[in-house]
């Protein structure tokens, strides 16, 4: 289970640089 914690939590941030990059 904390692998698929830290995976979400890689994918979140991974999120926040593309809205980043598409801003």
């Amino acid at each position: 289970f904390a692998s698929v914690y830290r995976s979400f939590e890689d994918i979140k941030e991974f999120g926040e640089e593309i809205a980043r990059l598409q801003d």
